[in-house]
């Protein structure tokens, strides 16, 4: 969480927070498809996880995979929590912290588009016994 904490305050406006950090984020959308994932439109997430189910995807450098997104409601859409399970070049070549959340339909994720949005990243609770 620290690591987290120090990377993120570095890289953008952060407010810490009891339940987790606010970011101010670049949230995107895309769905399991060849047209969003090209030649990994496997069905599967980058962990191995179904693309049919909801989730993210992040820069795991930037916020750690099993981290919960929480991306408030906007026009039309309900808030979401979503579990960092994916992975894109996209996120990984920002220079602000971005998540692409993961639709079931490409019409729903051109539907969302691009926004610029305050998001909460709860990281993983540490395993016991390590």
């Amino acid at each position: 969480m620290r690591t987290l904490m120090l990377f993120l305050l570095a890289a953008s406006p952060v407010m810490a927070g009891e339940k987790g950090v606010i970011v101010d984020a670049l949230v995107t959308g895309y769905c399991p498809c060849r047209k969003c994932c090209g030649k990994f439109s496997d069905g599967k997430t980058s962990r191995g996880r179904n693309a049919q189910l909801p989730g993210c995807a992040v820069d795991p450098k930037r916020i750690r995979y099993g981290s919960f997104v929480e991306i408030p409601a906007v026009k039309g859409f309900p808030k979401m929590k979503l579990l960092a399970d994916d992975t894109g070049g996209a996120m990984r070549r920002s220079k602000v912290v971005h998540v692409d959340v993961r639709f079931k339909t490409h019409a729903t994720a051109l539907r969302w588009g691009r926004r610029r949005l305050k998001i909460r990243i709860i990281p993983p609770s540490p395993k016991k016994g390590k």
